[in-house]
């Protein structure tokens, strides 16, 4: 068998969120990360028949580049990943499930939201970028003149509303998405960027007044679940 480059790209996306990997189901991946903030599912194109383990998901990955034209054959125990021309050979023995963090849910029911809107690759490219030069960790989601607005700011525990978003001493990054908003308007949904460990694509986004967020990839079956940040505060529900 070989692994397709989708499929490699959800493997390598996985061990951003966690190097721990169970694989439990033929066509579908899932992971939690170690905080359990974040959850995602992925459906492959191949069928992976066998279960296994694997405890550092990007040695594994790495173990790929080291034959040529890697084919992987599953056995009971591991993994037997040969070379095109069959001279070379990789034994790689899976890791006991015990000794591993794997999600206890498939998937999380998501509350009605009440935000939603769309996350293009080239936005979510710009707020990692702006996050990077003022080092901030922070993503709001509020509304700003109307329209839904994603910040890179600076949050303290005491702003939690957008007046003094908006008003405050800080350098702030904004870029208007739009999308519908159902809370009051001085609502602010927080969500911290690291955790924003997207595969890139564009996304349709749900952010719940549960502390939750969903994104859906909307050109390949993969989803996240995301906490949102105990500053949060959501108003009008």
């Amino acid at each position: 068998m070989e692994l397709s480059s989708r499929t490699l790209g959800i493997l390598r996306n996985f061990g951003d969120i966690n190097q721990n990997l169970l694989v439990d189901d033929p066509k579908e991946l899932i992971t939690v990360s170690e905080t359990k903030t974040i959850l995602a599912k992925a459906t492959i194109d191949e069928s992976l028949d066998q279960r296994f383990g694997l405890y550092q998901v990007n040695e594994f990955l790495s173990c790929l580049s080291v034959v040529e034209k890697p084919s992987l054959k599953f056995g009971k125990d591991r993994v037997t990943i040969s070379d095109e021309a069959g001279i070379s050979s990789i034994q790689y023995v899976y890791s006991n499930e015990e000794n591993l963090t794997v999600p206890s849910v498939r998937s999380i029911p998501m509350p009605d939201p009440e935000v939603k809107f769309n996350l293009t690759v080239r936005d979510l490219a710009k707020l990692r970028k702006a996050t990077g030069v003022f080092d901030y960790t922070n993503v709001i989601v509020s509304k700003i003149n109307e329209v839904v607005t994603l910040s890179a700011v600076e949050l303290s525990d005491d702003d939690v509303n957008v007046s003094k978003l908006v008003n405050g001493s800080a350098h702030r990054y904004d870029i208007a998405v739009g999308g519908d908003w159902n809370c009051g308007d001085d609502s602010v949904f927080v969500l911290d960027i690291n955790n924003l460990k997207l595969i890139e694509g564009n996304y349709e986004v749900e952010l719940s007044s549960k502390m939750i967020s969903h994104f859906v990839n909307t050109e390949s079956s993969i989803e996240y679940w995301i906490a949102l940040q105990k500053q949060t505060v959501v108003e009008g529900v």
